[in-house]
């Protein structure tokens, strides 16, 4: 995998995004109830080759979550700027 360094192809470019979270998968975890289900956990988790996982805020995940391919990280980051 290519390390990129500009900020500026970083932000602008959706599919380096996608290549970047090959691999990995956002687990979320909590409790059900009769009003549905709320995360109290959110984990990056590794998903091929060593296993590893990791605590992310509610923040990263919804980052996280986001980056499929179809929008650039500048886009993602302005939406949870608001």
């Amino acid at each position: 995998m290519e390390l990129i360094t500009d900020p500026g192809v970083l932000l602008a470019g959706a599919a380096q995004v996608r290549a970047a979270l090959t691999g990995r998968g956002l687990v979320c975890r909590g409790p059900g109830g009769a009003a549905g289900w709320a995360a109290e956990v959110q984990l990056l988790q590794q998903e091929s080759g060593l296993w590893w996982s990791g605590g992310v805020d509610e923040y990263a995940a919804t980052l996280l979550a986001g980056c499929d391919g179809t929008r650039s990280l500048g886009a993602l980051l302005a939406v949870l700027a608001m």
